[in-house]
């Protein structure tokens, strides 16, 4: 039940946190970290780049939430169809956000050659490949348009409501 499951989460956040701190006790001093207390200016320039960071993370809870609030309202199909889009659409979002972290970091790199072009070519190319990957969810999610809807839900008129949204999920891919 609900309970249970949200014991589980919790046991699994823990032995998740427990499993990092013993790999980083391990791997520390081979990295060459060291712990010391950061300064209040480390940390005001931290929470600069931090605060636009929880700033769209807080927006983007707002939307969602605000969307299964109007969906709630509209009924239990709707809702249901709701969330089945939203989980869709958040699972294909974390699928990409791990290509887009990794694009971060050859970002990163080039702009510690200090050489513009790279820079700019890298992004381009990441841009592309971006374009790509949303373009071919977009284009699998479609393919599953005839059985996914079956997977989460027996009853026709929740199924029919997912269909019904589907095209948006898999054109917001693209721009995803």
């Amino acid at each position: 039940g609900l309970p249970g499951a949200a014991w589980a989460s919790v046991v699994a956040q823990w032995c998740g946190a427990l499993w990092f701190l013993l790999a980083f006790r391990r791997q520390r001093e081979a990295m060459h970290i060291e712990l010391a207390r950061p300064s209040l200016l480390e940390l005001s320039a931290l929470g600069r780049a931090g605060g636009a960071l929880m700033m769209r993370t807080a927006s983007l809870l707002v939307a969602f939430t605000a969307t299964t609030a109007v969906a709630a309202r509209l009924g239990a199909v709707p809702v249901a169809a709701h969330q089945v889009a939203m989980q869709l659409f958040i699972f294909l979002s974390l699928a990409l956000d791990a290509v887009a972290i990794a694009a971060q970091a050859m970002l990163g790199k080039a702009a510690g050659t200090g050489d513009p072009d790279a820079i700019r070519w890298r992004a381009d190319r990441l841009v592309g490949i971006g374009a790509i990957a949303g373009v071919g969810l977009a284009g699998l999610l479609m393919l599953a348009l005839p059985w996914l809807p079956g997977v989460f839900s027996p009853d026709p008129a929740v199924r029919e409501a997912i269909r019904s949204v589907y095209p948006q999920l898999a054109i917001i891919q693209v721009l995803g």
